[in-house]
C-alpha cells in the first residue's frame, strides 16, 4: 500500500540509509551496432588463436616435419585487421563523446531541457 507522506506518494520499500534507489532506467541498454561487432570479433579471434595453439600442439605432438608458417601468416592477418578495427572504434567513440559530437550534444541538450 502506498504512503502518503505530505504532497508526494511513495510505492514500494523504504530504502536503508546508504542504499540508493534503482533509476527506471536501470534496464539493460542497448549495444550499438559497432560495440557488438567489436565484441563479436574479439570472441573470434579468441578463438581463432586457441585452436591455431592447439593445433600447432597436435602437429608437433604427432611427429608433424614441415613448417607452420600457415598459422603464424593467418593469425598475424587476423589480429592485424582486429587492432584496426579497434582503433577505428575508439576513433569513432572520441568523434561522438567530444565537443560538437553526437552524443555529448544530445547529452548537454537534454540536460539543458530537463532543467
Amino acid at each position: 500500500m502506498p504512503q502518503q507522506t505530505g504532497m508526494t506518494v511513495r510505492t514500494g520499500t523504504p530504502t536503508r540509509p546508504g542504499q540508493r534507489q534503482r533509476a527506471d532506467n536501470s534496464k539493460k541498454k542497448n549495444r550499438t551496432f559497432s560495440k557488438a561487432l567489436l565484441i563479436q570479433e574479439s570472441i573470434l579471434i579468441w578463438i581463432l588463436t586457441f585452436s591455431f595453439i592447439i593445433l600447432a600442439f597436435l602437429c608437433v605432438a604427432t611427429g608433424y616435419t614441415g613448417g607452420l608458417p600457415w598459422l603464424s601468416v593467418t593469425l598475424t592477418g587476423a589480429w592485424s585487421a582486429y587492432g584496426i578495427s579497434q582503433a577505428m572504434y575508439y576513433n569513432k567513440s572520441k568523434a561522438e563523446n567530444t565537443k560538437g559530437g553526437i552524443v555529448y550534444d544530445t547529452v548537454v541538450n537534454s540536460n539543458l531541457d530537463a532543467d
